[in-house]
C-alpha cells in the first residue's frame, strides 16, 4: 500500500512541476514580434520572428530555419525593433506600466511592461525578448500603460556636467557673467566665476 502511495506522490509531483514550467514557458511562447532588417551593405532584406538576444546578436525565426544578425551590420524596418544600447532618460509610474499591445494583422501580440514614450514609440520590456520599440499606430493596447502620454512620463533629472568658458577679461567679467549668472539660476547648477593666468 505504501508502494503505490508514494509512486501516486511522485507521479502527482512530475504531473505539478510540468504545469507549473508549461504555465511559466506559456506567456512566453505566446509573443509574437515579426520584424524586418534590412543589411547595411546592400539590398539583402531579412523578416522573421523575433526569439531572443543572444550573446549581442539578434535570433529570428524565419521560413528558412533559425538564423542570428549583427546589430551592427542590419538595420530595421519594421514597426517593431529590438532596442540595443542607453535606454530613454524616463520614468514611468509603476501602476502604469502593464501594457498588452496586439496589431490587427497578429504580426505584433506582446505582453509587458512600458519604459517610455517618445516620437510616437513605445518602448516595452518584454519577458524573454527585452527592450522593443513599438510605431503606437496600428496597435490595439489594453492595460493601464495604454494611459501612458508623453506628458505623463516624469523625466528624470539629468546630470549636470561641467562646463568652461574661456574669454578675455572685460568679455567674461561683462556680459559673459550676467547671461552665465542668470543660466545657473533657470536651470539650478552651481556657477563659479574664477580668473585664470
Amino acid at each position: 500500500m505504501t508502494g503505490r502511495r508514494f509512486l501516486s506522490s511522485v507521479i502527482a509531483g512530475i504531473l505539478g512541476a510540468t504545469c507549473a514550467a508549461l504555465m511559466t514557458i506559456g506567456p512566453l511562447a505566446a509573443q509574437t514580434v515579426d520584424v524586418t532588417f534590412r543589411a547595411k551593405t546592400g539590398d539583402l532584406t531579412v523578416s522573421g520572428l523575433f526569439k531572443d538576444l543572444v550573446d549581442e546578436a539578434y535570433l529570428l525565426s524565419t521560413q528558412a530555419g533559425d538564423i542570428t544578425l549583427v546589430p551592427s551590420d542590419v538595420t530595421c524596418t519594421s514597426r517593431a525593433c529590438p532596442v540595443m544600447g542607453p535606454l530613454p532618460r524616463q520614468k514611468v509610474p509603476d501602476q502604469m506600466r502593464r501594457i498588452s499591445p496586439k496589431s490587427l494583422d497578429r504580426q505584433i501580440e506582446i505582453e509587458g511592461e512600458l519604459l517610455g514614450v517618445s516620437d510616437e514609440q513605445w518602448l516595452i520590456a518584454v519577458p524573454g525578448l527585452g527592450a522593443l520599440s513599438f510605431e503606437r499606430r496600428g496597435l490595439r493596447c489594453s492595460g493601464p500603460g495604454c494611459l501612458v502620454t508623453a506628458a505623463m512620463i516624469v523625466p528624470v533629472a539629468p546630470i549636470a556636467k561641467p562646463l568652461q568658458i574661456v574669454g578675455p577679461h572685460d568679455l567674461t567679467e561683462g556680459m559673459l557673467a550676467v547671461l552665465l549668472k542668470n543660466y545657473a539660476a533657470d536651470v539650478a547648477p552651481q556657477a563659479e566665476m574664477r580668473r585664470l593666468s
